[in-house]
């Protein structure tokens, strides 16, 4: 092996000095979309079912107050307050990690235009500096 030689464990296929478009920096971006989108579905569905359960469990309170009751009454508005819970818990969870997710779209985009800026604010004299330094050790 030579005794000057340069290398670089990196991204394969990976130019020095070549920056991405921000087409192909918008690919998370849009990963994360599509999962806030998938999530809001879901927090949709589970507030429909929310919706049929507290109609449920309405009526079940009203069978409780009236005249009779039966055990199989009451049972039955346990059951029905119990899955109203877990429905709407899940509904908000669903709500929460869409909200996240479309905060990490915001939070990368501020990323992206501060890394831009600093890139841009380098003096061309250190960008020749480093350049010509390879070059010495490529020749």
């Amino acid at each position: 092996m030579e005794e000057q030689s340069l290398a670089h464990h990196g991204i394969k296929g990976m130019k020095w000095g070549v920056r991405r478009t921000p087409e192909q920096l918008g690919h998370q971006n849009a990963k994360l979309e599509r999962r806030a989108v998938r999530y809001d579905l879901k927090a949709g569905k589970y507030a429909k079912r929310q919706a049929r359960y507290s109609k449920k469990l309405i009526k079940a309170q009203g069978k409780l107050t009236g005249g009779r009751v039966s055990g199989r009454d009451i049972k039955r508005a346990r059951r029905t307050g119990r899955k109203y819970g877990k429905i709407s818990a899940k509904s908000a969870r669903y709500q929460l990690k869409a909200a996240k997710a479309r905060a990490r779209i915001l939070k990368n985009k501020e990323i992206m235009a501060l890394l831009e800026t600093k890139v841009q604010s380098v003096p061309p004299e250190s960008i020749a500096r480093g350049k010509a330094y390879v070059e010495e050790l490529l020749s």
